[in-house]
């Protein structure tokens, strides 16, 4: 297992329409780079926020900082249309960021502009957490449709263990995420919130999902030899 930098690859038809976790748990070896999408993907997801955030100090208005952010997310939208690649999870950026603004605008309050990303976090967060209380953790789901040598984890209880303590770790991100901003929120810190969920997003994201290859790798560790033991039984 190593770290290796993708960027600038050509990926298969079918790589391009994974998401973040998907993509990793499908891969041999991890890219911190592939995991918070390169250079561009790193700079979709801080720079509209620090946009808005140094926007927002030196003017405190909430109209001119979303359209200040909400350009920067076109001009990476239009990068994405004119190198063919996938423009969905650009295009959540803006509808969330036109979302917020409008509810801010509507409320008269300012820190409701990070309602949609505290929502999105709650939502998420929530289908992992009940994942996990029903007993079938989400990332183990997703790891047995990409990964053909963990068919059948859920008959073998330590790799079933270490897909549950994946999916609480992410689920742990979300909570985390919540946890902080939450009080944020009813603070109306505005710009500390924007702070905030640049820290809390793909750096972090990334170093979860890093943890959540390595679990994963050793459910595939795990499996041959659960199913020579369950052979033996068998004979």
């Amino acid at each position: 297992m190593s770290d290796t930098h993708s960027e600038g690859t050509e990926k298969h038809p079918a790589e391009k329409k994974r998401g973040a976790l998907a993509d990793t748990l499908a891969r041999e070896e991890f890219s911190f780079s592939r995991a918070v999408g390169g250079k561009r993907g790193l700079a979709e997801g801080v720079v509209p926020t620090a946009i808005f955030v140094i926007a927002y100090t030196i003017s405190r208005d909430v109209a001119l900082s979303g359209a200040l952010a909400g350009a920067s997310i076109a001009v990476f939208l239009l990068l994405r249309i004119i190198a063919r690649q996938r423009i969905d999870q650009v295009l959540g950026g803006a509808v969330a960021v036109g979302i917020g603004v409008l509810w801010a605008l509507k409320t008269g309050n300012d820190s409701a502009v990070y309602l949609p990303s505290l929502l999105v976090a709650g939502l998420y967060g929530g289908i992992c957490l009940l994942s996990i209380v029903l007993g079938h953790p989400l990332v183990g789901l997703l790891a047995q449709v990409l990964d053909p040598r963990v068919k059948g984890w859920r008959e073998v209880p330590a790799v079933k263990r270490l897909y549950l303590a994946a999916t609480g770790v992410l689920t742990g991100l979300f909570a985390l995420r919540l946890l902080i901003l939450l009080p944020l929120f009813y603070a109306g810190q505005v710009e500390a919130l924007g702070i905030a969920r640049i820290i809390l997003g793909l750096p972090l994201f990334a170093l979860v999902l890093w943890v959540i290859w390595r679990l994963h790798g050793a459910a595939v560790q795990l499996m041959p030899a659960a199913a020579e033991e369950k052979i033996a039984e068998e004979k």
